[in-house]
């Protein structure tokens, strides 16, 4: 049970203090930047939102796990650590790839999965994660990946990223958080002999191609991010456990892909 919530830095922070202020209430929720004591009581029955963990001091971590706070995640930590800790992944609960997901089975002998995931916010390992969490749920394991990091300027890098599935299927993954304001995007695809699904972000925010037509998205009242905290605030350490589990292998992708980014040849997960 969470009974306060500090918002730390990353991505969509306005929304995910929205989400938790929408559950918890406004008073209980506060920003925090991981530097000195925070406002609200910082203890286990408190969540750090870290929308972008990297963007937190190592010091704000060894106070959180001190004191048994849940540490929700937008992207992996780049080390192991002692935390009660949970990963957010409002787009597999709710929106265009939960959607995507459920009409898996139609696809027929499956031949590529993408996923590319722009922003111009300037976090880079949110909008990875967010890639390899779309590329793995809808594409599955990945048995071979090569990658490569750009700098694109003083705004930050991008990741590309071209695999093969455990089914021999391609897997293309792209991710990068320093495009110009007002250009992000974000594509998934699952494409199959029999039929393809696919959204794009640009023009056709509330629709999947799914048959052969453009499907509408279920409504929801509530954002993808407010229903991942309701979800949050009813979970028990074992339902987190098991989350966390199912969400590993897109944790796995994601330290290969900024592996592979480091060698010359490809590499075998």
């Amino acid at each position: 049970m969470i009974a306060r919530a500090l918002i730390g830095p990353g991505p969509a922070r306005d929304d995910r203090r929205a989400a938790y202020r929408a559950c918890l209430g406004l008073s209980a929720v506060t920003d925090w930047d991981g530097r000195g004591t925070p406002s609200v009581g910082l203890d286990a029955q408190a969540v750090v939102d870290a929308g972008d963990p990297s963007a937190l001091p190592p010091q704000a971590l060894t106070d959180v796990a001190a004191a048994g706070a849940l540490l929700v995640v937008g992207a992996p930590l780049e080390h192991v650590l002692p935390l009660r800790l949970v990963y957010a992944t409002p787009d597999v609960r709710a929106g265009p790839l939960a959607t995507m997901v459920e009409a898996l089975g139609g696809l027929g002998v499956r031949t590529m999965t993408k996923a590319v995931v722009l922003t111009d916010d300037g976090h880079l390992a949110p909008a990875l994660f967010r890639a390899c969490l779309a590329l793995r749920f809808l594409g599955g394991p990945i048995e071979r990946l090569a990658a490569r990091r750009r700098t694109l300027g003083p705004a930050g890098d991008g990741l590309w990223a071209v695999g093969r599935h455990a089914d021999g299927s391609i897997a293309y993954l792209e991710a990068s958080a320093a495009y110009p304001a007002g250009t992000g995007l974000e594509i998934f695809q699952a494409l199959g002999r029999d039929q393809v699904l696919e959204y794009d972000g640009r023009t056709r925010g509330n629709r999947v191609w799914h048959d052969g037509q453009w499907r509408p998205l279920p409504a929801h009242r509530i954002s993808p991010y407010g229903l991942f905290v309701q979800w949050l605030a009813a979970a028990t350490d074992p339902h987190i456990a098991h989350h966390n589990a199912r969400v590993a292998g897109a944790v796995v992708l994601y330290h290969a892909v900024l592996a592979a980014a480091d060698r010359p040849e490809a590499m075998a997960l």
